[in-house]
Parts: structure tokens; C-alpha cells; sequence
């Protein structure tokens, strides 16, 4: 099985070139994510410290800007800088989705243009392989970070995610055991591979839907 992290949303297939760059929507809510990601498969953990640019189109000049978003409860935020934050305590499950997740609303200061998380956790759904009219149809799963592959995508909410309409960009700068390879779209940026780890870095600047 090829092992790979793949930030690319995956409704029916885990197929990354299905997807391709909305650019017409380019001058509509973008959020750039900045992340250094490690990746433990053999413990099923994820550590990130996202530096996320706030839209032009929500900032506030004179008042601070509230934006809500939310991220797989499995994932505690352990550190915030350049805003406040406040977490919704209870768990909420989504019909669209397999997973519990949790709600955050982060209070930006006036004329700020980023902020920063921290947050760490586990993400291990296990694949569920399909029925029996579908016995040709590949496994699914929302998400999981397991020694036998990891799949991360917009279903794993392994990244805070704002307004359903609100796209994103990206640079994912990646950190795997060495004999792991890393898989997104948008341009690969780097490779560089120790005797211990292999770091990967994946850039997207058009705006995605996932």
C-alpha cells in the first residue's frame, strides 16, 4: 500500500486528481494555512502549527472579527497566538459525516491578518470496505492515521474549517518516518530524507474547495 497524507477531499474515490483549482473563485473567502505537520503512524497522532492568513473579505479595520470553525474532536488546541479563542465543551456529531467534531469561535484583533494554532490528537477511523453489491468498490473512511497508510482529507476535519463556501490554499510542510512518501496536490515543493524522517513540503496558492 502507498503511504501518503493527502489533504485533498475524497467523497467516493481516494482518486487527488479529481480535483482541480477553482480559480474563478478567486476573490472569494480564501483561507491560507501555513502548517508544519508531524505525522506518528505507528501511534496514530497528528502535531500542527497552522499560521492561518484571514480573507481580506472578513477582516475588520476598526472592531475585532469573531470566525467560527471547526475541527475533529479527537484534536486538542494546545496553543494559540495573535487571538482569543473559545471552545463549544460537547461533542457534535454530523449527519454528513462519520465523525464527532468540536466548535471554536476565535476573536481576531482589528486590522490583524493571521493567526496561529497549535493542536495534536489522534485520528484513526479504521477503512470500511464495502457491502456486498458493491464487492468491486474500493474501502472508505473519513480518516485515519494508522502504520498501514494515513488518508486525510476535508471528511477528517484535520485542519480548522470556517464557512461552508470558504475555500482554502496551502503550504503543507510535512514531517514523516523516512521510509513514508507524502502525496497532495498543488507543487512539490521539497524532499529532504534523513536516516529518521523524510520532510515533505506541498504548496497549492489557487484556491480549492478541498
Amino acid at each position: 500500500m502507498q503511504k501518503s497524507i493527502n489533504h485533498s477531499v475524497a467523497v467516493l474515490f481516494f482518486i487527488i486528481c479529481t480535483f482541480y483549482s477553482l480559480v474563478t473563485f478567486a476573490s472569494t473567502t480564501t483561507f491560507h494555512h501555513h502548517m508544519e505537520i508531524q505525522l506518528s503512524p505507528d501511534t496514530s497522532e497528528i502535531r500542527v502549527k497552522d499560521r492561518i492568513q484571514i480573507p481580506d473579505s472578513v477582516r475588520n479595520g476598526k472592531e475585532p472579527v469573531q470566525l467560527e470553525f471547526f475541527l475533529h474532536a479527537g484534536l486538542s488546541i494546545t496553543d494559540v497566538e495573535g487571538a482569543a479563542i473559545q471552545v463549544e465543551e460537547k461533542e457534535i456529531t454530523l449527519k454528513s459525516r462519520s465523525i464527532s467534531i468540536r466548535q471554536y469561535i476565535v476573536t481576531v484583533p482589528p486590522d490583524q491578518q493571521a493567526f496561529t494554532l497549535q493542536f495534536s490528537g489522534k485520528i484513526h477511523h479504521p477503512v470500511q470496505g464495502p457491502g456486498q453489491e458493491y464487492a468491486r468498490s474500493f474501502g472508505s473512511t473519513p480518516g485515519v492515521i494508522s502504520p498501514e497508510g494515513v488518508f486525510l482529507a476535508n471528511s477528517s476535519a484535520w485542519y480548522p474549517q470556517f464557512a461552508d463556501d470558504a475555500m482554502v490554499s496551502f503550504r503543507l510542510d510535512i514531517q514523516v518516518p523516512a521510509d513514508w512518501d507524502v502525496v497532495s496536490q498543488g507543487t512539490l515543493v521539497r524532499e529532504q530524507k534523513t536516516t529518521a524522517t523524510q520532510n515533505v513540503v506541498w504548496e497549492e496558492t489557487q484556491p480549492q474547495d478541498d
